[in-house]
């Protein structure tokens, strides 16, 4: 049986018999999705010689590649052939086709299996995905150690040597659950790590013996415990046992870690040294191999329980952390991985960055506006690094462009600039300096002061012209930024055609031939300078317009027609030289005119031809497009006499239907018409039907009565004659309409109508139907049906205009309407009042409403009833009328009612409301405590309790909300609010002592404010003496004892 070594995801490797045929060995082929196979394939012939970089005596074969040095019992140097393991050739880290090979050895021996292990999301070569240990990978994982490169962006590290790009490491980290090292970059982004190789010398980040393909990148295998019995024998329960005992000596023998050791602090980087861990195992058969040792370094600068990221990941022992915060507290912790296995981490180690001088502060920016003779600029505090700035540098190249000069050193965070020269541009660049030292100088900023306006500038050049464009040039001065072009266009209004700092333009959509007036003005940052003088220039001629179509001159004859034609309405700038003349036959358009006149006369046409025609022109510019056709037709003889119409079906009372046929000949064009004459019982004549149809209905006849028809057909020659008469009576129709109709007006709401009978047309007639309408354009309603010819209209408006008219009705239909009777119905007295409302106030009230309808007569007054005796009267065109001297606070019931000549209308809806109360009377004034700078005042609320009258008759109190306004009087002798609010007192504060000061109070409730109280005056006492010195005694002489 051969042993191959099968990979688990969590934890290492193991040996599995597996049962070849004789004369096999087992070939692995790793395919571009990550899958792995094992191919158990023909002993092949003899191998190359090994490289000799894959001989390494410092660790033996082992199915553990490299980990521990563990016994020979599992290791069979010869399971795939004669030939020793460590010379075997494994296949590249590279897509391959797997598939090729297994039809190749399957053919040449059915027995071969093919064993595919599953994938996962983590990267790995070509050489850590074999299951044949050899000596030479731990010489190969040594040589292609290579620096480690941490990501910044997602925490994860990525190795470029040994286990993660091309090393012959048996097992791989990414079969444990911790992050990857990934053969994708080669470089070091983490901003915090710098890493040194095994011996202390800085790794080259291309340092490598076997860089891996690039491809490789890509294929992420990923292994899992699968166990292979081609023979059905059970695993030895040993190997599992085996394999958990090892697995908790790595993870005790990691655990003892040491606390790194950090040197060489600065600023902003410091040095961290880590001693690999020492192997604790008593068993003698395990020697665990720490060079293939990983180190997870996190770092945290919020404090030691705070929340830690990680800055490393790598076999590095030492590593130099960058881009560190000056005078931060750091704390650092670290662990050992092997493989899937990893110990605790250490104890935090704390360290805290040197002091270095402030960051490169911001430039500074502009404060307020600018001046001619001065600048202040402002700047914010920028990080002191440990260290309190000192002062603040701010440096100017003096407007002259040279070398930056000092200006101010102090610790103000602004500064203004004085004498500089007007319409200056200032560079200015801001440096901080502490006890530790100066920071760079911020970025350089420019300001200028403010100048003076640019003069009148040149007037624009012309630089080229066209036909519906012209090219304008002009030059710029020392003084000038920008430009705004002008031109004076068909509204005769100068409008902006451009503005920018460009020195041409192009005006496009021009009108061709015509002139343009420009002017020019100048700006800059001081305004804008006046405009140029006025130029003229004019764009170029074009083409002509398209000429009008031809047109005939006079009647056309049979073989001859005279055209003529007009010149174009814009012959685009230059005269015309030749007009062409073009006439469509059967071989289309040609030329039978050219020259400048304006007319010709065509000859030879064939009579009863159409034909096309159509004119262009030219001049210096070109051709004109070519002009509508213009169509032509001669004239042909008119068609012979058409033979006499047919009438189709029965005659009916007010219609008959006609038909007839074409001529026997159409005169030498087509017919494009007929014409039907009608003849009446009196003779007289009319057309009732013209058009291109062979039959037509004529309607509106009368019923009974003799007609007579003839036709006749049309071409473009004229008309025939008449054909032969047709004789034909019409049938019975519908009645006339009745005649005499009239309307009587008895009172103000009925009125009568009456009517007499029309001619029946020969049948009897069965009803009439009466309608009515109140204006003449309305639509009718109809308000009688039956066989009396009178009628009583009643429920009629009163002043109203009214229109009767009436229809009579037999079997053979309705008649037309009678001829229509009006009346007026008498006045009334006016209509009820509408839409009343009413705006109450403390002692008056404004009443509004709509005028009502009149009914016929003049409104006279309105009547206007608010629960008293009499009532109160209102002019006629008044709709809003105001009651003073209302009780307030008193409800009242409002109805009006109109008034005419014939009488008085009827009251409208009762309208409640409310009178609003009087408003308050000012209370009095009075000071309860005066202090040398302040008075307290206070006043009476008793007397603001408001009687209320409810309904006229109902006496209530109510206390409302009352709004108390003191005012003082000023230096100025004017009275300012000083309090506004619904409290008893106020205390005035910040008065001077011994001072006289007036006040005056109102009241306010929601009518309004009350009237002012007298004005108040108080005065403020003196202010006590201040504290005396303490005591000292004065010797005046000395007694002689």
């Amino acid at each position: 049986p051969a042993t191959v070594r099968m990979i688990s995801e969590n934890g290492p490797a193991f040996p599995l018999p597996l049962h070849l045929p004789p004369g096999h060995i087992v070939q692995q082929v790793l395919d571009e999705n990550g899958v792995l196979t094992h191919v158990i394939m023909p002993q092949p012939g003899p191998p190359p010689p090994p490289p000799p970089h894959h001989l390494h005596s410092g660790y033996p074969p082992s199915p553990y590649n490299g980990i521990y040095g563990h016994p020979s019992q599992y290791h069979n140097p010869n399971v795939y052939g004669p030939y020793p393991i460590d010379t075997l050739s494994y296949p590249p880290r590279s897509a391959c086709n797997h598939t090729s090979s297994l039809s190749s050895s399957s053919s040449t021996n059915p027995s071969h299996c093919l064993l595919h292990l599953s994938d996962s999301n983590c990267s790995t070569t070509a050489a850590s995905t074999t299951s044949i240990s050899t000596t030479s990978t731990s010489s190969t994982n040594n040589q292609q150690r290579r620096s480690p490169v941490y990501n910044a962006n997602n925490n994860v590290c990525n190795t470029t040597g040994g286990r993660g790009s091309g090393g012959s490491n048996g097992r791989n980290l990414n079969n444990s659950g911790q992050k990857r090292c990934t053969p994708q970059s080669h470089v070091n982004t983490n901003s915090y790590v710098n890493s040194v190789n095994m011996n202390g010398s800085q790794k080259s980040p291309h340092h490598h013996h076997h860089p891996p393909p690039t491809t490789l990148a890509h294929y992420t295998p990923f292994y899992r415990d699968i166990i292979v019995q081609p023979n059905n024998e059970p695993v030895d329960s040993a190997v599992a046992a085996e394999f958990d005992t090892e697995r908790q000596t790595i993870d005790t023998s990691l655990s003892k870690l040491s606390s790194p050791i950090i040197q060489d602090i600065e600023n902003r980087s410091a040095l961290v040294r880590i001693q690999p861990p020492c192997s604790t195992s008593s068993q003698s058969d395990y020697s665990i191999d720490f060079t293939n040792i990983i180190y997870e370094l996190l770092l945290s600068d919020k404090g030691k329980d705070a929340k830690y990221k990680q800055v490393y990941c790598g076999d590095a022992n030492e590593i130099t952390l960058k881009d560190l915060k000056p005078a931060t507290e750091y704390h650092l912790k670290v662990c050992a991985c092997i493989d899937s296995c990893k110990g605790e981490y250490t104890n935090p180690i704390p360290f805290t960055t040197e002091q270095c001088e402030p960051d490169r502060p911001l430039p500074p920016k502009l404060l307020g506006g600018r001046l001619k003779n001065s600048l202040t600029l402002k700047w914010t505090a920028t990080a002191d690094n440990g260290s309190k700035i000192s002062h603040y540098i701010l440096e100017y190249d003096e407007g002259k462009g040279r070398e930056f000069v000092e200006i101010y050193r102090g610790i103000k965070k602004q500064f203004m600039l004085n004498k500089l020269a007007p319409g200056t541009f200032y560079a200015f660049c801001l440096a901080a300096e502490n006890s530790i030292g100066r920071s760079e100088f911020s970025e350089t900023v420019q300001f200028s002061t403010l100048g003076t306006i640019p003069p009148e500038p040149d007037p624009p050049m012309l630089l080229e012209k066209g036909i519906k464009h012209l090219t304008l040039l002009w030059t710029k001065r020392l003084m000038d930024e920008t430009f705004t072009l002008q031109m004076n266009d068909e509204s005769n209004y100068f409008r902006n055609k451009y503005s920018g700092s460009l020195l041409t333009y192009t005006v496009t959509d021009l009108y061709r031939n015509t002139e343009y007036r420009f002017r020019l003005a100048a700006h800059n940052q001081e305004g804008q300078s006046n405009y140029s003088q006025i130029t003229t220039y004019k764009t170029l001629p074009d083409r002509p317009d398209t000429p009008a179509k031809p047109r005939i001159k006079g009647q056309i004859q049979a073989t001859q027609c005279h055209i003529v034609w007009d010149p174009p309405r814009d012959n685009g700038g230059a005269d015309i030289e030749q007009y062409y003349l073009e006439l469509e036959e059967s071989k289309g358009f040609h030329v039978v005119y050219n020259g400048l006149e304006t007319e010709y006369v065509l000859e030879q046409l064939i009579p009863g031809h159409s034909y096309s025609l159509r004119l262009s022109c030219s001049n210096v510019g070109g051709q004109s497009d070519l002009s509508d056709i213009t169509q032509i037709k001669t004239p042909a003889v008119a068609p012979a006499s058409c033979h006499p119409p047919k009438i189709l079906g029965k005659p009916k009372a007010n219609l008959l239907h006609l038909r007839w046929v074409y001529p026997d000949y159409d005169g030498g064009a087509p017919v494009i018409e007929f014409e039907v004459q009608m003849i009446n019982s009196d003779y007289s004549s009319r057309i009732v039907y013209r058009g291109r149809d062979l039959d037509c209905i004529v309607a509106g006849l009368l019923p009974g009565r003799p007609y007579l028809f003839q036709v006749r057909a049309f071409n473009q020659a004229g008309a025939s004659p008449w054909s032969e008469y047709l004789d034909v009576i019409s049938g019975p129709g519908i009645p006339e309409a009745p005649r005499n109709i009239s309307a009587e007006c008895r009172t103000a709401n009925s009125a009568l109508i009456s009517w007499e009978e029309g001619v029946n047309n020969g049948a009897a007639i069965t009803e009439y139907r009466l309608e009515w309408s109140r204006k003449e354009s309305d639509s009718f309603i109809q308000l009688y049906c039956g066989t009396n010819c009178t009628c009583e209209a009643k429920g009629l408006t009163p002043a109203t205009h009214y229109f009767f008219r009436v229809q009579a009705v037999n079997l053979a239909g309705i008649s037309p309407y009678s001829m229509l009777a009006s009346c007026v119905t008498p006045a009334s007295p006016p209509s009820i009042v509408t839409s009343v409302k009413v705006y109450p106030k403390s002692t008056s009230m404004t009443i509004t409403w709509k005028q009502p309808a009149n009914n016929g007569s003049s409104i006279t007054c309105y009547h206007i009833d608010i629960g008293e005796k009499e009532f109160i009267f209102a002019s006629p065109e008044l709709i809003e009328y105001t009651i003073n001297e209302v009780l307030s606070d008193t409800a009242y019931r409002i109805r009006i009612r109109a008034v005419n000549t014939i009488g008085q209308g009827s009251f409208s809806s009762t309208a409640k409301c409310h009178t609003k109360p009087l408003p308050p009377d000012a209370p009095q004034l009075e000071c309860v405590v005066a202090t040398y700078n302040s008075i307290k005042l206070t006043w009476n609320t008793a007397n603001h309790v408001i009687s209320t009258v409810a309904n006229n008759t109902e006496m209530t109190t109510s206390a409302r909300a009352i709004t108390y306004i003191i005012e003082m009087e000023g230096k100025d002798a004017n009275f300012n609010s000083i309090y506004i609010g619904n409290t008893s007192s106020h205390k005035i504060s910040k008065l001077q002592e011994n001072t006289s000061y007036h006040f005056r109070i109102c009241a306010k409730n929601d009518t309004g404010p009350g009237p002012w109280s007298e004005i108040y005056t108080f005065t403020t006492p003196k202010s006590p003496p201040s504290a005396l010195k303490g005591k000292f005694i004065v010797v005046l002489r000395k007694h002689k004892s």
